[in-house]
């Protein structure tokens, strides 16, 4: 799979959690987590074919329940 592909996909899903709303504690309701991406895109330079690319998305959790993240794929 291209690296551009992948890094795409990658976007897409964290665009998909960010928009995860954060709600409001309300009497009598459950705790829940409530995941929060500050950054959802990153641009990488061109870079030469097959040369691995890094970099880091913070997700946190901004819930009163843990936030348990149990499967990451691409779209």
């Amino acid at each position: 799979m291209m690296p551009h592909r992948v890094l795409q996909r990658l976007v897409l899903s964290l665009l998909v959690l960010s928009a995860v709303p954060v709600l409001a504690a309300q009497p009598g309701a459950q705790p829940a987590p409530a995941a929060v991406v500050e950054t959802t895109a990153f641009e990488f330079e061109p870079v030469v074919d097959g040369t691995a690319v890094h970099h880091e998305f913070t997700i946190a959790n901004r819930g009163d329940a843990p936030l348990d993240i149990l499967k990451v794929r691409t779209a």
